[in-house]
């Protein structure tokens, strides 16, 4: 579900009558001191990035915002695929030579899952898939 801050903001308002309720403590003050960070305490500028801090737009289209949390678990996705991608050759050497081409990777996965209309592919698939269009990219 895509979210905008507004609307998040407003689930905080909820989630704060519903933790005080609840008996939630931790919860309930967190969620206070969101919220009067936002209305009353923080300078507009700080405001503002306080609700686009929660926020990823990967792809610069407007009303395609996604949580972090989501984005760093499709990050997490994909170098658990690229990884197993690696078979026999898995290596502490090999997975941070995967992990540090990760900024490369997402970039090619998010063209090739274009050009292969986004099919939701599992497993091996998934990966001799990636690694032929690459080299199609490539134009070895």
């Amino acid at each position: 579900m895509l979210w905008n801050e507004d609307q998040v903001l407003l689930l905080w308002k909820y989630m704060l009558i519903l933790f005080k309720a609840t008996g939630r403590k931790n919860y309930a003050i967190e969620a206070l001191t969101l919220l009067s960070q936002y209305h009353i305490l923080l300078p507009c500028n700080l405001v503002e990035q306080l609700k686009w801090s929660r926020f990823v737009n990967v792809r610069g289209l407007p009303g395609h915002n996604i949580s972090c949390d989501l984005h760093m678990e499709h990050l997490n996705r994909l170098v658990k695929v690229s990884i197993e991608g690696l078979g026999a050759n898995k290596s502490e050497k090999s997975i941070k030579r995967v992990a540090k081409a990760m900024g490369v990777l997402t970039k090619q996965w998010s063209k090739n899952m274009k050009m292969i209309g986004g099919a939701e592919l599992r497993g091996h698939y998934v990966v001799f898939i990636f690694l032929f269009l690459m080299l199609v990219n490539c134009e070895i």
